[in-house]
């Protein structure tokens, strides 16, 4: 690396934020599958603890889809969020990351909506919950995305539809 980019890199820099993305004691130490599986489930209301904890899992698993069934740390899901947060400037999180970077700066927009978790959660759990007849609907459950970005919300639908026990279910995104 070049002097030059060396001492821009500098200006640039912002050291990691030393605090976790959820507080140890809200964080399930389950994976975003399981988390799926048990709130599609049940017939009881996720919390806004349930809802963080898909979110920060959804966000991890967006990045490395090889993770929804893998039980993640909060301390590896935290890092994630950070290396996010610090896409745009030099920060030992990224050094040596390339492909990491270019991939938080081609999805930034989608990933910065999911990334603002009072606003997701908010949204996520208004839909999750959803209370829906699905005799009204000949069991059949229909929804619609625009604007889909992450899908995160797609996923609330589903959970919504599986709840209130469709038998068959479309989901589109656009």
């Amino acid at each position: 690396m070049s002097q030059l980019s060396e001492k821009s890199l500098k200006i640039l820099f912002r050291p990691p934020i030393k605090t976790h993305i959820l507080h140890p004691e809200i964080f399930s130490y389950t994976s975003l599958q399981e988390d799926i599986e048990l709130h599609s489930s049940s017939s009881k209301p996720m919390s806004v603890k349930d809802t963080l904890n898909i979110l920060v899992k959804y966000f991890y698993a967006y990045i490395y889809p090889e993770s929804s069934s893998v039980r993640i740390s909060l301390n590896d899901i935290s890092t994630c969020f950070n290396q996010f947060i610090h896409r745009r400037v030099g920060s030992e999180l990224l050094w040596g990351r390339k492909e990491l970077r270019l991939t938080f700066l081609k999805y930034g927009f989608a990933l910065a909506m999911l990334a603002d978790l009072a606003k997701s959660a908010h949204i996520f759990q208004e839909i999750a919950n959803q209370e829906i007849n699905p005799e009204k609907h000949e069991y059949f459950f229909l929804g619609v995305d625009i604007g889909a970005g992450t899908g995160i919300l797609m996923l609330a639908q589903m959970i919504s539809a599986r709840k209130n026990r469709f038998r068959e279910i479309e989901i589109t995104g656009i």
